[in-house]
């Protein structure tokens, strides 16, 4: 597989951290009156499109993350909703990123998240702290949609471990895989949480519960965009607690210190990448 490891120097700036769903329970996920809310659930892969999206992903890229490498927030780090950081990430090998790989075909963007070990099939607790979710977000997703204009998007994809029921997260026997496509936000709330005038969850999901992996498949359309486009996104997971915001952040072409990683140049399709944004980017 072809890979250029150009390495272009800056990182990512990311004036807006998108929580998804970890951490930020009913978070950044509002619309506002003028949007499109499919409202979709995603669906699971069935085993021919299994092997659709696997011949896919063998011909584009694979980004390899190191084991450990989370990022390590200042002691006293507090998030706007007044709960703390983690100052000392859990080492659990289901929350430590090990690959990214994306592809795409005639109908699909394909995101395959790897991790350094297999999800627990219920809920779990380390040192009892209920893990609430794991969520694996491309950001800063950039591209030019069918109409020549420069959209923008979040997409994540998640493990739920428990389940939000009467205002508190309590356990759950059957963690569950979703996703959400967050497209061109148009401003942010009275509570400084984002809006999107698209916000979806369609499209197929596999992986989770006693997997090492989570796969989305985010359907092309909504994005206005094909095969041989370019796209410029970043990387990051996010685990969620009862007690932090953040119980570990785990980010791709990153530093211990950030929480955004560099930004990944990518044409649909192809089996090459750049980390930096390539010349003719806008």
């Amino acid at each position: 597989m072809k890979r250029c490891l150009t390495i272009i120097c800056g990182l990512l700036t990311s004036s807006i951290l998108v929580l998804g769903m970890a951490g930020c329970a009913k978070g950044n996920d509002k619309i506002d009156s003028g949007s499109i809310e499919k409202g979709v659930k995603p669906v699971n892969f069935t085993a021919g499109q299994l092997v659709t999206a696997e011949a896919a992903l063998a011909k584009g890229i694979t980004m390899e993350d190191g084991a450990g490498d989370y990022v390590h927030f200042p002691a006293g780090s507090i998030q706007p909703d007044g709960r703390p950081d983690n100052a000392d990430p859990y080492p659990l090998p289901y929350t430590d990123l090990k690959s990214v790989s994306i592809s795409a075909d005639a109908d699909y963007l394909y995101v395959r998240w790897q991790f350094h070990g297999e999800f627990p099939a219920s809920s779990v607790e380390y040192n009892g702290d209920l893990l609430w979710n794991i969520t694996c977000k491309i950001e800063e997703f950039t591209f030019t949609d069918g109409q020549g204009l420069l959209q923008s998007a979040t997409l994540t994809s998640s493990l739920s471990l428990a389940d939000y029921k009467n205002g508190q997260w309590v356990k759950t026997a059957h963690p569950s895989v979703g996703q959400l496509a967050m497209v061109s936000p148009t401003g942010q709330d009275s509570k400084q949480e984002i809006l999107y005038k698209i916000n979806t969850g369609e499209g197929l999901v596999a992986g989770g519960a006693g997997q090492d992996y989570i796969l989305s498949a985010f359907p092309l359309s909504l994005f206005g965009i094909k095969i041989g486009d370019e796209v410029v996104f970043s990387c990051a997971t996010e685990t969620g607690s009862q007690i932090y915001h953040h119980a570990s952040v785990d980010v791709l072409f990153g530093t211990e210190t950030s929480k955004a990683g560099a930004p990944i140049s990518y044409k649909l399709g192809s089996g090459e990448y750049k980390v930096g944004r390539l010349p003719d980017s806008k």
